[in-house]
């Protein structure tokens, strides 16, 4: 500890370390000490000397000189910055230590912070990911310690958070605060109207990295910046974007009071249907905005482009908002692959599929019911039976006539089927199932009468 108080400390220590060693060159190989062999230069070894050595100095070379050592020190900046490094990742910070070493590092971190240009300061070139030193060591000295700041800088280190659209979250999820959380908890009231308009004028003049664009407009959400909802809007429409980033703008842009038609008129003239940004806005709008959805969702459906496992997802909130083509489509899967298109419907009843033309649809496919051919044995989720019995204990939950209609097709079902399969009557569980679930009689005693109804209505 002594060493690192001053320059001249240091060159002292320098001086000893070799004095002990007994030359004034060591190789590299002897810089990687025995502790346990007792050789006389261990008394002259200083936490901060081996690290110059290991990471200021050696660079590559083969050998070490005092020489070497003193002219790095030359200027007594060096001598600044690695102090400050070595202080950060000091392994023995106890409280004696501290009240050595925290003056120091606070004097530094201050002295330093006038002088820091931390606009893009992080930045990509090719697949290179770029940095300014200073300031992001000055950005990790304040992560760290967490030294007072005056508001003009704390305003700035918001640069240094590249954290992206989804930073809050992760920070909170870690148990630890983000930068940008530890500046907005150490500003008075003017200095968060300051960080505001900030954060606005960062966004319209450039920033570099995606990711700290990304935190940005996080900050934006957080604050409630309406001011940038306009620059928001522009992210979203920049195909060159992440997909995930365009995808929580676009929740940001709404959460602030956003043009949703804007977002109607952008997905209107997406044409990338694969893409995750496309099936997010069709999750978005496909309740609100279900004709564009619908027209959207049917160039989605036919393009020759477009996935399987894409199209499905896209015909499930189609389906869920009545379009019957989409339901034509996934019962067409049913019938090519005799196994269910997706584990289950996720959330996306067919309650608004007309049910007369729903029930034509399935009539080819409900001996999948009662041939045990196409059970899967693994799952009965990935089985056809289960998402042909979804939809239709959907259908029948809608109202007692549409509760009629489906009883009645499944009774024609088991009558027709009863020369074929020898298990018809699994269809009178399924039929007495649906009127369960209609009249919640597992939750309430059902009247004699009501009884006597449902099993006339079975009519073995």
């Amino acid at each position: 500890i002594e060493y690192i108080q001053s320059l001249e400390s240091f060159k002292k220590g320098l001086l000893k370390y070799f004095e002990a060693y007994g030359k004034k060159s060591i190789p590299e190989y002897e810089l990687y000490v025995d502790w346990e062999s007792g050789v006389t230069r261990q008394l002259a070894d200083s936490h901060f000397v081996y690290g110059y050595f290991l990471r200021w100095v050696r660079g590559g070379k083969k050998k070490i000189t005092l020489s070497m050592c003193l002219k790095q020190l030359e200027k007594e900046e060096n001598f600044e910055i690695f102090r400050a490094d070595e202080i950060q990742d000091y392994p023995y910070l106890d409280e004696e230590a501290k009240k050595v070493m925290m003056p120091i590092l606070e004097n530094y971190y201050s002295s330093s912070l006038p002088e820091a240009n931390f606009k893009n300061c992080m930045w990509v070139e090719g697949d290179r990911f770029i940095w300014l030193t200073k300031e992001h060591r000055l950005g990790e000295i304040f992560r760290k310690f967490k030294f007072q700041t005056p508001e003009e800088y704390l305003v700035e280190l918001i640069w240094l958070d590249n954290g992206g659209t989804r930073s809050f979250e992760v920070a909170t999820t870690n148990n630890k605060d983000s930068i940008s959380q530890l500046v907005l908890d150490r500003l008075t009231p003017d200095g968060l109207k300051n960080i505001r308009q900030k954060i606005v004028r960062n966004i319209r003049e450039g920033i570099k990295l995606e990711s700290v664009l990304g935190n940005h407009l996080a900050l934006c959400k957080k604050l409630g910046i309406t001011d940038a909802k306009e620059d928001i809007l522009q992210f979203i429409c920049d195909t060159k974007r992440d997909s995930t980033d365009r995808m929580d703008a676009t929740s940001i842009y709404l959460e602030l009071g956003g043009d949703k038609e804007k977002i109607v008129a952008l997905y209107e003239t997406l044409t990338n249907y694969n893409d995750y940004f496309f099936l997010h806005l069709t999750s978005q709008l496909y309740k609100t905005n279900p004709d564009s959805v619908i027209r959207k969702g049917t160039e989605a459906i036919q393009s020759v482009e477009t996935t399987e496992e894409r199209k499905i997802n896209i015909a499930q909130m189609m389906a869920e908002i009545g379009d019957i083509e989409a339901f034509t489509y996934l019962d067409g899967l049913v019938r090519l692959h005799k196994k269910s298109p997706h584990h289950i419907q996720s959330g996306h009843p067919i309650s608004k599929i007309d049910t007369t033309v729903a029930l034509k649809e399935l009539e080819d496919l409900t001996y999948l019911l009662l041939d045990k051919e196409y059970d899967d044995p693994r799952s009965f989720h990935d089985s056809a039976k289960s998402i042909i019995i979804e939809w239709l204990f959907a259908l029948a939950a809608k109202s007692e006539q549409d509760l009629m209609k489906v009883s009645g097709f499944l009774q024609m079902e088991r009558d027709k089927f009863k020369p074929h399969y020898d298990n018809t009557a699994d269809l009178n569980w399924y039929i007495n199932k649906i009127f369960e679930d209609f009249r919640n009689s597992e939750k309430t005693v059902k009247s004699i009468a009501e009884t006597k109804q449902i099993l006339e209505s079975l009519s073995f």
